[in-house]
């Protein structure tokens, strides 16, 4: 377990705590369950894991805590012994900058796209 995972969380995270635990508090109940059950998904011997990893709810999930809205992203890769499924590893980022900027990005775009149509409308009135 990384140092640095008790700042991403903004919570103390203790070595064996259970995820569902400390997501449970942060996220929807409708989000623990697909998260649960992605989770359950990945244990399965005839997923493959390249396959399911567009399926990730928590690729980009928005978390509850200080009052202003954050978003964490979980990556899940698996620990194998053999050919069974043994552990998860569980990477953790901080993605609130990225969503921010990408919402910035979104609405500049609009922007343009609405000016780009009244000039068009007004040259073809012209």
């Amino acid at each position: 377990m990384s140092d640095s995972l008790n700042d991403v969380m903004r919570r103390k995270v203790t070595s064996g705590q259970n995820l569902f635990d400390l997501l449970g508090p942060m996220v929807s109940p409708q989000m623990l369950d697909a998260a649960r059950d992605y989770v359950e998904l990945l244990f399965g011997k005839r997923v493959k894991e390249n396959l399911v990893y567009s399926l990730n709810p928590l690729s980009e999930v928005e978390v509850s805590g200080d009052g202003s809205p954050r978003y964490l992203g979980f990556q899940f890769n698996r620990v194998t012994e053999g050919e069974d499924v043994a552990h998860l590893l569980v990477t953790v980022q901080d993605t609130t900058e990225r969503v921010k900027l990408s919402a910035q990005v979104a609405a500049a775009k609009s922007r343009t796209r609405e000016e780009m149509e009244v000039l068009l409308h007004v040259l073809s009135n012209d």
